[in-house]
């Protein structure tokens, strides 16, 4: 026999009210469980110190909590383990936005995930120009592609450390296929090892996405000659902005390394605002380098070299710049450039006559050599113009004779300011 139905409508309204009664409860327990975080925040906001700083300060103590390489998108590493401590911590994490203007992706994961959780990164930095790292040890696929793309337009700095096998590519091209750098002023394209490229478009085509380009590195990079590829053609270009180009590596132990140094590529561009160039092999010829010069007339000022070339050739390069002011030679021991520039002829018959701060590394150093130095300081510092030297460095592992430190000694006392030793950076007194 079935139950009456006001029976039945009986419980229903029970089971109802018992809803009812629990949603309330519920309602209740999540108001008191706010009230207790809220407490359990105000006691802490007055026994942390942190709490009790400036914003501003807080932010600071962030940031000097940063690693000193780029940071890495890792939950175990600043900045990212910072939003787990506290919510205190994570509010003053996503409340600086400098703590994310920096990012280093290392071996570039094709899991779309991972950049998914770098657009989240880069966007707690929306006013700040970007500084972005990609470490690659193959190609570059459509979604690394894709999320240079997207965040091209922001970035300010952009770093390329490529870790390939000498079979030629095009790799380089792959990172501006898609991608525009309106805002970039820094970018590094470096080989762990000597990268071979196909085509000088590999390192000229970065510039044409970067109009506002001011430095721009290209280390252990080397171009494909046998065979050239006909079919790639490369468009000259001129880059008015472009400052500093550093092509190759002057750092120990890379003084004497004879690595390629793409300087391929001054056969196509026109850098009229050029300042400093680096340049550690010389793969053109010296019309290349002429023409170069001739085309972009740039106000030069700082070079340094470390090339294996006869020294007659050096001094024919270094006569058509006189602008340089500032110059490394890192080689061995160049006795004919270091005679020439002893000649006190006519200012503007001297061989740079603006020059006022000399580095040399020269490898080994033998005693007359030393003392030829000497001889040349001792002339370009006793000329009453204003062609005199003003400083001298000279980075060399071995002990100076005393003979050449009492005549360096003697110039320090003249006013040029002279470092020494291993690293150069020794001052004598």
């Amino acid at each position: 026999m079935s139950p009456p139905s006001s029976f039945i409508a009986g419980l229903q309204g029970r089971i109802d009210e018992l809803a009812q009664a629990i949603e309330t409860q519920k309602t209740l327990l999540r108001n008191l469980e706010q009230e207790h975080s809220a407490a359990r925040s105000r006691l802490n906001s007055f026994l942390d110190p942190m709490a009790r700083l400036p914003l501003e300060l807080q932010s600071d103590i962030f940031l000097r909590c940063m690693p000193l390489s780029q940071p890495k998108p890792s939950p175990y590493e600043a900045p990212m383990v910072f939003l787990s401590v506290s919510r205190l911590w994570n509010h003053i994490a996503l409340a600086t936005p400098a703590l994310w203007a920096q990012l280093r992706i290392e071996r570039l994961p094709r899991k779309a995930g991972v950049f998914s959780l770098c657009d989240l990164w880069l966007t707690r930095a929306p006013a700040i120009p970007l500084a972005l790292t990609l470490h690659s040890t193959a190609g570059l696929d459509h979604t690394v592609r894709q999320f240079l793309a997207r965040c091209g337009p922001r970035l300010g700095s952009l770093s390329l450390e490529l870790a390939l096998d000498f079979r030629p590519t095009s790799v380089v091209r792959q990172i501006i296929l898609n991608a525009a750098f309106p805002l970039l002023e820094t970018m590094t394209i470096e080989s762990e090892d000597c990268t071979v490229l196909k085509n000088a478009n590999d390192l000229v085509a970065p510039l044409r996405s970067s109009p506002v380009l001011v430095e721009y590195t290209i280390r252990n990079i080397c171009m494909l000659y046998n065979p050239p590829d006909p079919s790639m053609h490369v468009e000259p270009l001129t880059h008015i902005s472009l400052q500093k180009l550093h092509l190759g590596s002057i750092r120990e132990p890379e003084y004497f390394c004879g690595r390629g140094s793409s300087a391929d590529i001054l056969r196509y561009v026109t850098l009229p605002s050029l300042r400093h160039l680096t340049i550690t092999e010389f793969d053109i010829t010296p019309d290349d380098f002429a023409s170069f010069i001739a085309r972009s007339s740039p106000p030069l000022y700082s070079l340094h070299v470390a090339i294996r070339i006869p020294d007659d050739v050096l001094i024919a390069w270094l006569r058509i710049i006189p602008s340089i002011t500032h110059l490394l030679v890192a080689r061995e021991f160049p006795e004919q450039f270091i005679s020439s520039l002893s000649t006190d002829s006519s200012p503007h018959l001297r061989l740079l006559p603006n020059l006022r701060h000399l580095t040399l590394v020269p490898g080994m150093l033998s005693s007359p050599a030393c003392q030829a130095v000497a001889r040349m300081l001792d002339v370009r510092c006793a000329r009453i113009d204003n062609t005199r030297l003003d400083s001298f460095r000279l980075v060399h592992p071995r002990a100076l004779h005393e003979d050449v430190l009492v005549d360096l000694r003697r110039l320090v006392s003249e006013g040029l300011e002279v470092r020494f030793g291993k690293d150069g950076e020794k001052i004598l007194v």
